[in-house]
């Protein structure tokens, strides 16, 4: 027997309530595309099978290609009961339109897009400086707008009394953290509304409050968040996939491959393989499947990771990065040919796309160093040892958690080369970091505490 499919209808407005015709409309997954916008605006959306009342749908615009949501909440809408005959209205507005920097919503909009796209480009670690304006760029570009315009709209807003959630957004995109927690754990608090527009809203915040604390170590509080954000918007593959990291974090990596697991199904369902969050998924994936002792399913899985990322773009930052992830694992395989080359690659192409002086340049440096590790080329392994440190604490601090992780491999090495005493120093900084950020009794904390032990031991 088969199932009806349900039809969703639309109307389609411009900022001032004008209708817009001529728009066409799709969703993610399997549904249709609509026919044009009439004169009123409206059109319908054949939806998947798979689509029930109740059930999110994201929409996306197929024609023209020079208009966006005005607000990226009107991006997602919830399938009406079929006994709804009212169109839903949905805003659009023209790239470039000089209101998406001055009315508080559509700029809250824009803000929280730019958000989203930096925590994409650091991937779990805290951005830099630098990366916090490559997302501002990107969001711009998304939106028609010139770089310097959105700054200064965001530098207005984070320091002005508008929209609430704008101001949490820029307060994070000009380096605020502290800021953006504030506010953002006061709106989580307060906000009972029941509409769908503002629980999308509250979703976002959520996962952009968890997503701070994943960067400042607060594994608990993230993890809590990420989850409050899935059970008002539970088919997003992209908090799937950072709840799935601050799970890593914390030592389940069962948990976390399940989670993985299932952002990149969600990602498939929508039929979304150009989305490069997805190849992070089945890296992430890869990851957690190592942590738990599964090297065939780690092995596919980077492979597979890799070759989305290369379908996507084949010189890209991303694909540079997952590279460098596929040496790690092939390394721990014993695998040292496959790995010196896929290092080499990563090395190659994020010196090429980000620079020399990047944080991820300077872990595939360091990973780049365990292959020489391994294969006893201790004195090599040294020299990119020191360099990749240097990059670290330049480009993400001299207390980050990589920076700890950098010094723990150095001074190994520098102990096997009989260089005891800078070993102890070094590691010694190393374990303070570690418990500053992990706490005194996660394994890598007991583990760098134990390598200091014997260091110090030796005579």
């Amino acid at each position: 027997m088969s199932v009806s499919a349900i039809e969703l209808s639309v109307r389609v407005l411009d900022r001032r309530g004008k209708p817009l015709t001529g728009v066409r409309l799709g969703t993610r997954g399997d549904g249709s595309i609509s026919t044009p916008t009439a004169k009123d605006g409206s059109t319908r959306i054949v939806l998947g099978q798979d689509n029930k009342p109740g059930d999110w749908v994201t929409l996306t615009i197929v024609a023209p290609d020079d208009l966006t949501f005005y607000s990226p909440w009107q991006g997602r809408i919830r399938v009406p009961p079929p006994e709804r005959k009212e169109p839903q209205k949905i805003v659009l507005a023209r790239k470039g339109d000089a209101a998406l920097l001055t009315d508080p919503l559509a700029l809250s909009g824009v803000a929280a897009r730019a958000t989203t796209a930096g925590f994409a480009i650091a991937h779990g670690r805290k951005l830099t400086n630098k990366e916090r304006k490559q997302a501002i760029a990107d969001a711009a570009v998304d939106y028609g707008l010139k770089p310097e315009d959105l700054e200064a709209a965001l530098q207005t807003l984070s320091a002005g009394n508008g929209d609430a959630f704008g101001r949490a957004y820029a307060a994070f995109l000009r380096g605020d953290d502290d800021k953006a927690v504030g506010i953002l754990s006061v709106l989580v608090t307060e906000s009972s509304s029941q509409a769908d527009a503002e629980r999308a809203r509250i979703a976002v915040a959520f996962s952009t409050l968890a997503d701070i604390h994943h960067t400042h170590d607060r594994y608990a509080e993230a993890i809590k968040g990420f989850r409050r954000s899935l059970e008002l918007k539970p088919d997003d593959p992209n908090v799937m996939d950072h709840l799935g990291l601050s799970l890593l974090a914390t030592g389940d990596a069962a948990a976390a491959r399940e989670t993985f697991h299932r952002s990149a199904e969600t990602f498939r369902k929508n039929k979304d393989r150009s989305n490069p969050m997805l190849a992070y998924a089945l890296a992430d994936e890869a990851i957690a499947a190592d942590a738990a002792g599964d090297s065939t399913a780690a092995v596919k899985r980077i492979a597979e990771a890799v070759n989305v990322a290369a379908e996507i773009s084949p010189s890209s930052a991303q694909l540079g990065v997952l590279l460098d992830d596929q040496g790690v694992l092939l390394r721990h395989y014993g695998d040292l040919d496959g790995s010196e080359k896929a290092s080499n690659r990563a090395i190659e192409m994020i010196g090429t796309t980000e620079g020399k002086e990047s944080a991820d340049y300077a872990i595939a440096l360091n990973n780049r160093a365990l292959v020489l590790v391994t294969k006893g080329q201790l004195a090599g392994a040294e020299q990119w040892l020191r360099e990749a440190l240097t990059l670290l604490k330049a480009s993400v601090g001299s207390d980050s958690l990589q920076a700890a992780r950098a010094e723990v491999t150095l001074g190994a090495v520098l102990y096997q080369r009989g260089a005891r005493d800078e070993a102890v120093k070094v590691l010694t900084e190393a374990l303070a970091i570690l418990e500053q950020h992990l706490g005194p009794d996660h394994p890598d904390v007991r583990a760098t505490r134990a390598d200091l032990t014997v260091v110090r031991g030796k005579s």
